[in-house]
C-alpha cells in the first residue's frame, strides 16, 4: 500500500498483506536536526527519481482451500519437472521445461494502494491500527514525522515478517495505484483545501492515466471531541439531539457526539465530491469511486474503558476492504497458476497419444484457428479503428479549442491568476516556472503546470470518450478490455466437435496460453493508455520548451545587463 503525505512527500506500504500477522519496525526517514525531512521529493517534476519499483514475489494464496490448490500443484509441477528429465524428445522438453519454469517464477503485480494526507494527519497510526502494531510506524507521539517521505512496509509471507525501506515516489508510482485513500483530521475534513488539491493535482494520473478504481476519503481522530462545546454550537443547541444526549452519562453522551459528527461528516463530503469532481468530470460516476469512512485508531487500540465499540471506529470495515482486495487479487494468481499447470498437462497428455487419425485431425484444427484468428483480429480492428478516429475527431475539436482559448486560460490560471493580481513575488513563480519545463511547486504545496493548463481543452474533449474505453473499474460496451474478455479463437463449435478426442487436450492447452496471452494484452493495454493519456501535456511541453529557454535567456541577460550597469556607476563614482 502507497501512503502520500502532502501532496508530492510520499510513504509507501505495500499490500497484499494478512492483517493480524506480526511486523517488525519500519526503518525511520532521514530527518534533519531541526526536524526537517532532508532532500524532500520534487514529484510530479520531469525528472525521475532514481529508484526503481519493487516487484512482488508470486502472489500467496489467502484462504484455506486455495493454499492447498496450490501446494498440489506445485507438487504435480516438480513431479513432471524430474520425469521431464529422462524423456528423449529434447525440443520438446525444452519447451515444456521453459514453460514450467515460468509457471513457478512467475511475478503478480502488488495491488497499490496510496494513502495521501499531510504530516500529522493520522496515517501512520491509522496503518498502525489497521497492521495490528502500535508501534510499527512511528506516529504523532514522535517528535519528527514518519512518513514525510515514501516508507515501504512489504509483506513477506514466507516468514510471516516485514521489511521497510525508504524511497521516492513518482509519476509512475502514482498511476499504478488500484484506489487512493485521502486521509484527514475530521475537524477540518470538509473545509481544508489540501485533500481538494490532492484531487484537483492528481486526478488525472490517478483515474484516466492510471489504474485508480475508487477513492476513499477517510477522517481521523473522530474521537477528539468535547462534547459539551459540540452540544453548545449555534447548529445544535436545543435541538432534539441536545437535549437528548443530555440526559446521558459522560461516555454515552461523548459517543453520541462522535456518532452525529461522523455522519454529518460523511454528507458534507459527499456534496463537496459531488461539487469539486463530478460537476466538473461529468464522465465520473459518483456512487462507484468515492466513499467516506470516519475513523479513531484510538479508541480501536484503546484496551481500557474505551468510547466506542471496535465496529464504530470502522477500523474493521477498512481492514475488510484490503482483504478482499488482496483475496480477489489472490483468487486471481491461484486460478492462473493451476490452470497454467492444467494446460501443461494436458499438452504432455496429447503429445503421448498414439491415435493413428491424429495428423489428419491437427490439419484441420491449425485450418479452422487459422480462420477463426482472422475473424476475431477482424473484429478487433474494426472496434480500434473506430475508437481511433472517434478520439482523433474530439481531439480536432479539443485543438481547435486551445487554440482559441489556450491564452486566456494561460492569463487566468498561471501567467496572472486572479489570486495573485499585486503580483508580489510572483515574477519568482513564473521564473521557477520556466526554469522547470512549465511545473512549478511553491513552498506551501501550490501546483503550478502550465503544460496541463494549456491542454485543458483537449482533455475536456476526450475525457467522456476516453473513460468509455479505457474503464478502470467493469467494463462497458465499447471498452478494449471487454473486446480482449470475449476475444478467443476457440468457438464453442469446435471444443463439441473435438469433444472426447485427444486433440480436446491441445485445445485445453491453448485456451490456458491464451487467457495468459489476454491478460498480458489487457496489462499491456493499461500501461499504453497512460502513455496515451499523458502524451497530450508531454507534447505540449515539448512545443514549449524552446518558450521556457528563450524566457530563461532573456532573464539572465537582464541579470548580466543590471550587473554592469551596477559595476559601471561604481566605477563612475569612485
Amino acid at each position: 500500500m502507497m501512503l502520500y503525505d502532502g501532496l508530492f512527500k510520499t510513504t509507501c506500504i505495500y499490500f497484499p498483506l494478512s492483517c493480524n500477522v506480526p511486523l517488525c519496525k519500519a526503518a525511520a526517514p532521514s530527518i534533519s536536526p531541526q526536524g526537517k525531512r532532508k532532500n524532500p521529493p520534487t514529484f510530479p517534476s520531469t525528472s525521475t527519481p532514481p529508484k526503481q519499483p519493487c516487484f512482488s514475489k508470486p502472489t500467496q494464496p489467502t484462504s484455506k482451500f486455495e493454499r492447498q490448490a496450490m501446494k498440489a500443484a506445485e507438487t504435480c509441477v516438480t513431479q513432471v519437472l524430474e520425469k521431464l528429465k529422462t524423456l528423449p524428445k529434447k525440443e520438446f522438453i525444452d519447451y515444456l521445461k521453459g514453460k514450467m519454469t515460468k509457471l513457478r517464477t512467475g511475478v503478480k503485480n502488488k495491488v497499490l494502494v496510496g494513502v495521501f494526507g499531510k504530516t500529522g494527519a493520522g496515517k501512520s497510526s491509522l496503518i498502525n491500527a489497521i497492521l495490528g502494531e502500535p508501534n510499527c510506524l512511528p506516529n504523532g507521539a514522535n517528535i519528527s514525522a514518519c512518513t514525510s517521505v515514501m516508507i515501504q512496509v512489504e509483506a513477506n509471507m514466507t516468514n510471516y515478517s516485514y521489511e521497510a525501506e525508504i524511497e521516492f515516489i513518482s509519476k509512475k508510482h502514482l498511476s499504478q495505484c488500484s484506489s487512493v485513500w485521502i486521509v484527514n483530521d475530521i475537524q477540518r475534513a470538509a473545509s481544508e483545501r489540501e485533500p481538494w488539491m490532492i484531487l484537483e493535482s492528481s486526478f488525472s494520473y490517478l483515474i484516466q492515466g492510471g489504474e485508480c478504481e475508487n477513492i476513499t476519503f477517510i477522517c481521523t481522530k473522530t474521537d477528539d471531541i468535547n462534547p459539551k462545546n459540540y452540544l453548545g454550537s449555534p447548529v445544535l443547541k436545543n435541538t432534539e439531539l441536545h437535549l437528548d444526549l443530555e440526559k446521558k452519562g459522560a461516555a454515552e453522551r461523548k459517543r453520541g457526539c462522535i456518532q452525529h459528527r461522523n455522519e454529518q461528516a460523511k454528507i458534507m463530503l459527499g456534496e463537496r465530491f459531488n461539487d469539486e469532481v463530478v460537476k466538473k468530470k461529468p464522465f465520473i460516476q459518483m456512487e462507484k469511486i468515492f466513499q467516506v469512512f470516519t475513523v479513531s485508531a484510538e479508541e480501536f487500540q484503546n484496551d481500557e474503558n474505551p468510547i466506542l465499540e471496535q465496529e464504530q471506529t470502522e477500523i474493521p470495515q477498512l481492514k475488510q476492504v484490503l482483504e478482499d482486495m488482496n483475496e480477489r487479487h489472490s483468487k486471481t494468481a491461484v486460478k492462473d497458476y493451476i490452470s497454467g499447470v492444467y494446460g501443461i498437462l494436458s499438452l504432455i497428455k496429447a503429445a503421448n497419444s498414439n491415435d493413428s487419425t491424429m495428423v489428419e485431425m491437427k490439419s484441420n484444427m491449425y485450418q479452422l484457428l487459422k480462420d477463426s484468428l482472422e475473424e476475431q483480429l477482424s473484429t478487433i480492428t474494426s472496434l480500434m479503428t473506430k475508437h481511433y478516429n472517434d478520439l482523433k475527431k474530439l481531439l480536432s475539436e479539443g485543438v481547435a479549442n486551445s487554440k482559441k482559448s489556450c491564452l486566456q486560460i494561460a492569463k487566468e490560471k498561471v501567467i496572472t491568476p486572479e489570486a495573485r493580481k499585486d503580483g508580489r513575488g510572483y515574477h519568482r513563480t513564473l521564473s521557477s516556472l520556466c526554469r522547470n519545463k512549465g511545473f512549478c511547486r511553491s513552498t506551501n504545496g501550490d501546483i503550478t503546470d502550465l503544460n496541463k493548463t494549456l491542454a485543458e481543452s483537449m482533455y475536456a474533449a476526450i475525457n467522456e470518450k476516453f473513460a468509455v474505453i479505457f474503464p478502470n473499474a467493469g467494463t462497458t460496451g465499447e471498452s478494449i478490455y471487454k473486446k480482449i474478455c470475449n476475444f478467443s479463437i476457440i468457438s464453442d463449435n469446435m471444443a463439441k466437435e473435438w469433444e472426447n478426442t485427444p486433440m480436446s487436450l491441445y485445445l485445453m492447452f491453448l485456451t490456458t496460453e491464451e487467457n495468459f496471452l489476454k491478460d498480458k494484452l489487457k496489462r499491456d493495454v493499461l500501461l499504453r493508455k497512460k502513455v496515451i493519456y499523458e502524451s497530450l501535456t508531454d507534447e505540449v511541453q515539448i512545443i514549449m520548451c524552446p518558450c521556457y529557454e528563450d524566457v530563461i535567456m532573456t532573464i539572465v541577460l537582464k541579470r548580466i545587463i543590471h550587473a554592469l550597469s551596477v559595476e559601471d556607476s561604481s566605477m563612475l563614482f569612485s
